[in-house]
């Protein structure tokens, strides 16, 4: 599977425009279809898992769930990280993004969500139905990962 990493810029005109940074052969598998190989990917890639601060990516996908590329949207402290939905949505706009997943480390290795990454999680998927850009998932890696998906929305639905 071939990763790409990107990021934006402002052009001569000051619109924000894509840029390529850096691309990857990633061998451990073919499709980024599961918050476990998700997780797997970006430890993989990034050592996500071994951040001493917390950095938060997103990975957007185009309609048949093929990844379009991946974006550092933070890089933060010891127990945060700052993110916006209008920075994260422009970003995958941009990417012409059908599905979105965000991905974040905690240095403590506790993978249970704060109260503020509930908060996060629930402001992006509103922005993403309102917007039409599937919100798919938003995993906390450290010792294991624990995913919204997995997680959060079946808990919610009981």
């Amino acid at each position: 599977m071939r990763i790409t990493l990107y990021n934006t810029e402002l052009n001569n005109d000051l619109h924000c425009t894509l840029v390529k940074e850096k691309t990857w052969n990633y061998s451990g598998c073919q499709v980024c279809n599961t918050p476990e190989t998700i997780a797997t990917v970006f430890n993989d890639i990034f050592r996500l898992n071994r951040q001493s601060e917390e950095h938060l990516y997103m990975i957007c996908f185009n309609v048949r769930m093929k990844p379009l590329g991946i974006f550092k949207i933070s890089q933060g402290t010891v127990n945060s990280s700052l993110c916006s939905p209008r920075e994260i949505f422009l970003k995958s706009l941009l990417s012409n993004a059908t599905a979105i997943t965000i991905i974040h480390n905690h240095p403590s290795q506790d993978v249970t969500p704060s109260q503020e990454d509930i908060i996060v999680y629930e402001k992006l998927k509103d922005a993403g139905n309102f917007i039409g850009i599937h919100f798919l998932d938003s995993i906390i890696v450290g010792n294991g990962y624990y995913s919204f998906y997995e997680n959060y929305e079946n808990r919610k639905e009981k």
